[in-house]
């Protein structure tokens, strides 16, 4: 048997279980990414649906950056959530 043929047979399974944790991952990064979407939508429409003065008071006051904070640490949380899933089906894996 050559070594690489040798090699070959070793490393098929881990890398495609690395694929299959990595597609996974991915699956739930693009699914929750659109939850929080669909509740951005939904949150902008309202505030939109505001008094017009009070829809002022709001945006001067940061309303506007505070809900772009909060959603981008929602989906980095969830990022690195997944990406520490992905890490330890990948070590599972390997060993």
């Amino acid at each position: 048997m050559k070594f690489g043929t040798w090699l070959a047979g070793m490393m098929s399974p881990l890398i495609a279980k690395i694929f299959v944790a990595l597609g996974m991952s991915l699956v739930s990064i693009v699914g929750v990414q659109a939850a929080l979407q669909t509740v951005k939508d939904a949150l902008i429409s309202n505030v939109n649906s505001m008094p017009a003065d009070f829809l002022n008071m709001f945006l001067l006051a940061g309303g506007g950056t505070c809900l772009g904070i909060i959603f981008g640490a929602y989906t980095t949380r969830i990022a690195i959530w997944q990406i520490q899933a992905a890490t330890k089906i990948i070590a599972t894996a390997a060993s």
